[in-house]
């Protein structure tokens, strides 16, 4: 995956561009730093509005292009308004883009050189750093304060921010770590912290709902993943574990009823969505559905050698021997035309 910092907003012809280039490959780093238009106006060098920011969100959707975007604090100039104008449009954002989009939330880095760091008078803030001795040196807080807010007032004022923040920056890396690593006790307990102190992170919901899986805690996996989908209700990945966890309960009835809402979401051109279909149908021995479920993949991606096999299986059950052979040939021949297609690739 390859990731493009953003100074300030792409445009169309960019996004065009990146995606004739890398498809899928690429992804976009872009820094609102603020959810007030009034607050990004006074502290961010290239402005755009947040109508012009969720349009260009949306069409990156389109283009299938992901993006990380950073909200930072503490911002100077802030004001209470500001702060609910920006839970506002992070909500709004969680709810329509988490499925595709993250939102990440860290401490404003104070970097040296940096035009607060050189003007803080016209920032009206104050240094409580001034040279790389004192960057080299742990810092206790985050290196100024904004005229004006006392410690009551800033953790009033940023509370949510510090709470997000703690998810994003600590708690999250720390539960993926320590699932990478297999301890799963470990990795429970930190993404349980997590979804308590941010609940509007889906990254919290699926590692959380995957841990428990791992621990066969299923009822509280499909638990997590519920109340997920309730809070991300256009989020493919959830739909994607509920299925899969409902298929390895056996409980087909319901990965059936998630899989036609996430091909509703996709306007049915998601082939994976059909293969998943196929199986539930296969499994309830429903070999007529089973196989147009499998054909509308292979109708969707011509390309899925699996949806033939699958086809051919099921002609099998119904004894239908020629219809499973022509299945299993035009199988064979995809797997021989991608091989001999790999073979023209890395062998000289």
């Amino acid at each position: 995956m390859i990731k493009f910092a953003c100074w300030s907003l792409p445009d169309k012809d960019f996004i065009d561009g990146l995606e004739k280039t890398f498809g899928e490959n690429a992804s976009l780093l872009i820094s609102p730093t603020t959810g007030s238009n009034r607050l990004r106006k006074l502290n961010k060098g290239h402005f755009f509005t947040n109508k012009e920011l969720i349009a260009s969100l949306l069409f990156l959707k389109k283009k299938k292009i992901k993006a990380e975007l950073y909200f930072s604090y503490p911002l100077p100039f802030t004001t209470d308004k500001d702060m609910k104008q920006e839970n506002r449009l992070i909500e709004l954002l969680s709810r329509n883009f988490s499925d595709f989009h993250r939102i990440i939330r860290p401490v404003l880095s104070f970097d040296p050189a940096s035009p607060m760091f050189i003007y803080p008078d016209k920032y009206k803030i104050k240094k409580e750093i001034n040279g790389f001795f004192d960057y080299y040196m742990p810092l206790k807080r985050i290196g100024y304060s904004l005229n004006g807010c006392n410690h009551k007032d800033y953790k009033k004022m940023f509370k949510e921010h510090e709470k997000a923040s703690t998810v994003t920056c600590k708690l999250l890396p720390e539960a993926k770590e320590y699932h990478r690593l297999k301890n799963l006790k470990q990795a429970t307990k930190l993404a349980e912290q997590a979804l308590c102190l941010n609940t509007k992170d889906i990254e919290g919901y699926l590692l959380l709902g995957v841990c428990y899986e791992e621990t066969a805690r299923n009822q509280n996996a499909l638990n997590i993943y519920r109340k997920a989908l309730k809070m991300f209700p256009h989020a493919q990945e959830i739909y994607l574990n509920l299925i899969r966890l409902y298929m390895k309960l056996k409980i087909y009835t319901m990965a059936i009823k998630m899989i036609k809402k996430i091909n509703k979401l996709n306007n049915d051109k998601d082939a994976d969505a059909y293969l998943f279909l196929g199986s539930c149908y296969e499994r309830l021995k429903q070999y007529k559905n089973a196989i147009d479920a499998f054909k509308k993949a292979e109708k969707i991606n011509p390309n899925i050698a699996k949806a033939n096999f699958c086809i051919a299986k099921c002609y099998l059950h119904m004894k239908r021997k020629s219809d499973a052979d022509k299945e299993l040939s035009k199988w064979y021949y995809k797997l021989k035309n991608k091989a001999s297609v790999c073979d023209k690739i890395f062998v000289k």
